[in-house]
């Protein structure tokens, strides 16, 4: 991977983790006020409904 912070990958690399932090937090804070349950928790239950 390149090192130098201005090509074109490392900047796509950067948006996308960005991206996928501000998508989960937001998701997270939705399924707290609906649901009082944390992201990590409703994946608990979601794997153990597919067990």
């Amino acid at each position: 991977m390149a090192t130098d912070p201005k090509t074109p990958e490392l900047r796509a690399w950067t948006a996308f983790l960005n991206a996928q932090a501000s998508l989960l937090r937001r998701l997270e804070a939705e399924l707290i006020e609906s649901e009082d349950m944390t992201l990590a928790e409703f994946d608990v239950l979601i794997q153990l409904a597919t067990v």
